[in-house]
């Protein structure tokens, strides 16, 4: 009868329900469908200081790694999962259903794209604290660091404008840090150089014929 084919035509043709696609690893997100066709705003330095952000799903605009950037770039945080730290959770299509379940849980607000550059465009920034200069203290000629006796080496008739280099160079063997045997023998064998090369003194610690000076210039 022809009332029994419509029935079996129409079963045919009945859609099936779509199920939404659940993120797995390694699964390849969607491209932003209105990608570089929105104007990002230009926000105040630290306008997004304070705030921590999540992302997941696909945005309008941006992709994730541009959101991301733009959000540290204004004095923004963005972590991987929603806490009761996180400000925003930036939400985009296929949003992961972990992630929105516990933004709603902890009373995260769910913001889009949208709110994003709104926020940037018109949040104030953060004022730097200004921070005073260290008053330097001056050093005393001796002090006392346990057993060790160290000597300061500044030349109190040195000119202000004098580099550090010059300022703070050794003006004898006392200001030297290391080790004191070694020290003597450095001494030693520059001052007696001369006379073990011309062959007039022979010193057994007199062996090696150069030193090599290595360091943080």
């Amino acid at each position: 009868p022809p009332s029994k084919i419509v029935k079996r035509v129409d079963s045919e043709n009945k859609a099936e329900p779509q199920t939404k696609r659940k993120w797995r690893p390694n699964m390849t997100r969607g491209a932003p469908p209105k990608a570089g066709q929105k104007e990002i705003p230009k926000g105040k330095p630290g306008c997004l200081a304070g705030l921590t952000f999540v992302i997941t799903g696909v945005l309008e605009s941006l992709e994730r790694d541009d959101a991301e950037d733009l959000i540290k770039q204004y004095g923004g945080r963005v972590t991987k999962a929603v806490s009761g730290r996180t400000s925003y959770l930036l939400s985009g299509t296929e949003a992961g259903e972990s992630k929105m379940k516990k933004a709603r849980e902890k009373g995260v607000k769910i913001v889009d794209e949208d709110f994003l550059l709104k926020l940037i465009e018109t949040r104030e920034g953060r004022k730097e604290k200004s921070i005073p200069a260290k008053k330097e203290k001056p050093l005393s000629s001796t002090k006392k660091s346990g057993k060790r006796e160290v000597v300061s080496i500044i030349d109190a008739d040195a000119p202000q404008n004098q580099l550090w280099v010059d300022k703070y160079k050794p003006l004898s063997s006392k200001h030297l840090i290391g080790n004191n045997s070694n020290i003597a023998k450095l001494k030693q064998f520059l001052i007696k150089w001369k006379e073990v090369l011309s062959g007039k003194r022979k010193l057994a610690s007199m062996t090696k014929r150069a030193v090599l000076l290595a360091g943080n210039a």
